[in-house]
């Protein structure tokens, strides 16, 4: 009984690592395209002078 327990916890456990490394894998996605329109824009703004 204690070893069914134990793998349900471990497999609750599992569930919600999987869970949080997509959300932190679509915050850095997110993270990494903002940065990139605005070192983008902060450019166009550089040379014409803006």
């Amino acid at each position: 009984m204690s070893l069914l327990r134990h793998n349900g916890t471990l497999s609750k456990q599992k569930n919600e690592m999987v869970s949080m490394h997509q959300r932190l894998k679509a915050t850095l996605e997110f993270f990494s395209t903002s940065l990139h329109i605005d070192i983008d824009k902060y450019q166009e703004q550089r040379a014409t002078g803006i």
